[in-house]
């Protein structure tokens, strides 16, 4: 299941965003930084996996390599490795902030109706 490093680098640059003086450089400023991408790129593996999942028969014509399309991997571990990242992307931001979190469980549904 694959990662976009566009993902890490938009985090980033909408944090920077932020900054007004090099002073707001500090490390609690990091630390959300590094928490919103952690959570970010948990979220988007999340959605990798649903779509892996739900296109296996098309990946299988367009797109061979994948790890399910191809049978390097089975559903079922798909499946497991899917709901890991879904628990991990629940549970990560719960310890960041109510905000982060509510943030994070709506995107985590609204991808979930869209498969």
């Amino acid at each position: 299941m694959l990662l976009k490093e566009n993902q890490v680098l938009s985090i980033i640059s909408i944090s920077l965003l932020a900054v007004q003086r090099l002073s707001d450089l500090t490390p609690s400023f990091f630390l959300g930084v590094l928490q919103a991408v952690i959570g970010g790129c948990l979220a988007n593996l999340y959605v990798v996996g649903l779509n892996q999942l739900s296109d296996i028969e098309i990946d299988k014509v367009n797109k061979p390599y994948l790890p399910l399309a191809s049978g390097e991997l089975s559903v079922k571990a798909g499946i497991r490795i899917t709901s890991l990242y879904a628990i991990l992307v629940c549970k990560f931001p719960s310890f960041i902030s109510f905000l982060s979190f509510s943030t994070t469980i709506t995107c985590i549904f609204m991808a979930t109706f869209c498969y």
